[in-house]
């Protein structure tokens, strides 16, 4: 079973990308991720959650920390895997 990274979101560079709309990337590691879901700091277990959930589907998955919460990003790649192709991205 893979694991999701866990990073400090200023490692993240970040970008924003077109699609239906003006979303947020990132890149890290040499992976570019677009970015699924924001979270509250009150809100990591659901964070987590839906991290290990898209984990499970194969697809590489990164949660950033900063002091606002948490965001859970998917690397561009893996999307194929992902079940649902209409997901609802960070704008």
């Amino acid at each position: 079973m893979r694991t999701p990274s866990v990073i400090d979101e200023s490692l993240i560079r970040p970008f924003k990308y077109w699609r239906e709309g003006i979303h947020q990337g990132g890149i890290y590691n040499n992976e570019i991720y677009i970015c699924l879901r924001s979270f509250s700091t009150e809100e990591r277990l659901k964070a987590y959650e839906t991290a290990f959930e898209h984990t499970d589907k194969n697809a590489t998955v990164c949660i950033s920390v900063s002091p606002q919460g948490y965001t859970v990003w998917l690397g561009l790649r893996s999307l194929n895997s992902v079940v649902n192709q209409s997901l609802a991205v960070c704008q």
